[in-house]
């Protein structure tokens, strides 16, 4: 871990996906608007995020502070009515931003 940054698994990440998916009936996400709304560098952040990049690893690959990074992600959970960075990487993968390694 860097900087206080939890990495986690591709076993782990499906595993909370399918929690998130299971819990959304009660606080939906914003899909149909929510990649609408997001700026040029908030996609590349939640594309990252999903990737299972921490936020330091995000900062120094997009030559961004690592506080910005933690900016982006705020503001990307607002967006899609989001409350938890997981649940922004279920939307990301749910929305076909990103796809799940074979």
């Amino acid at each position: 871990m860097a900087a206080g940054d939890a990495v986690i698994t591709p076993g782990l990440t499906r595993a909370l996906i399918d929690a998130v998916r299971q819990q959304r009936t009660t606080h939906p996400l914003h899909q149909a608007s929510g990649l609408d709304t997001l700026t040029g560098r908030e996609h590349d952040v939640l594309i990252a995020a999903a990737s299972g990049w921490s936020n330091a690893e995000i900062a120094e690959r997009l030559s961004i502070a690592p506080t910005t990074v933690k900016t982006h992600v705020s503001n990307i959970l607002a967006k899609i009515g989001a409350r938890a960075r997981v649940q922004a990487v279920a939307f990301a993968y749910e929305s076909g931003l990103i796809r799940p390694a074979a």
